[in-house]
């Protein structure tokens, strides 16, 4: 992709970026707690499963919990935007060989950090991001989901790399991927 892509993705032009698997690895019909309406963004039983809708932020490309939109901080001012949006599956409690576990949900900005760094990390609604609500999401960094998807080492976040040039970090500029592995997110088609 080139700067002059859109930075809005619609599903078309996802699908025919290529920045999509095909159809056979998109997660359909998955058998799993899923939280649709208030309260914090916990799976609806505690053990293992999956989470959706998870979103990405065409302002800032960081990655947040849909349900919570209204009352989301964007780095690059107002709340997330996830009108242009895939809508993304995160697992909890399901460590794995070829997962990171320790991902967890800020209730400040309902965005996706890194929790073991919390104490460096960068929340856009103010002071340090806030996972002590949240469960411990695991996310793949092997093959099988979208790629592109990065960890930022200045604000702990999680956010879409084709888009870094037009990214913004709660911790100034644009988000960092240089130290990232590079993930891969599952999605609902």
């Amino acid at each position: 992709m080139t700067e002059e892509t859109p930075r809005k993705l619609s599903r078309r032009k996802l699908l025919t970026s290529g920045l999509l698997l095909g159809a056979g690895t998109a997660v359909v019909g998955i058998a799993a707690p899923v939280l649709t309406g208030a309260g914090t963004a916990r799976a609806a039983v505690p053990g293992q499963g999956a989470q959706t809708p998870w979103r990405w932020c065409d302002k800032c490309q960081g990655l947040f919990y849909g349900p919570f939109e209204s009352s989301s901080w964007c780095p690059a001012g107002g709340q997330h935007d996830g009108s242009e949006s895939l809508d993304y599956l995160l697992w909890y409690g399901t460590p794995s060989d070829d997962w990171q576990p320790n991902w967890a949900w800020c209730d400040k900005c309902q965005g996706l950090f890194y929790q073991p760094f919390q104490s460096s990390s960068w929340c856009p609604a103010g002071g340090r991001h806030d996972g002590s609500e949240s469960y411990n999401y695991s996310v793949p960094y092997g093959e099988g989901g979208q790629p592109g998807w990065r960890w930022c080492n200045k604000c702990q976040g999680q956010f879409y790399q084709p888009f870094q040039s037009s990214s913004h970090c709660p911790a100034g500029g644009q988000h960092n991927g240089s130290e990232s592995m590079p993930y891969y997110l599952s999605y609902f088609s």
